[in-house]
């Protein structure tokens, strides 16, 4: 599906929309939910920082090691 371009103002009315809802849209969504469901979430988030940051400090571990080059290697010509 080719993609066309939308004239100025609709495109401006179309950021405008959009930039208002998604202020909004987290509180709403929380007010909707029920402190144990909240709580869940929360629990949820607490648990995807952890393994990134695991995840990061592995990588950081091998990745330096890895990574690193001989001093004085030349890069082969293609």
């Amino acid at each position: 599906m080719a993609k066309t371009e939308l004239p100025e103002d609709v495109r401006a009315f179309f950021v405008q929309q959009g930039s208002k809802g998604g202020k909004l849209g987290g509180r709403k969504r929380m007010a909707a939910l029920s402190p144990e469901e909240r709580s869940e979430l929360a629990k949820k988030a607490v648990a995807a920082r952890e393994l990134k940051r695991a995840k990061a400090a592995k990588s950081d571990a091998l990745g330096a090691k890895a990574t690193t080059k001989k001093a004085g290697a030349k890069r082969k010509k293609d």
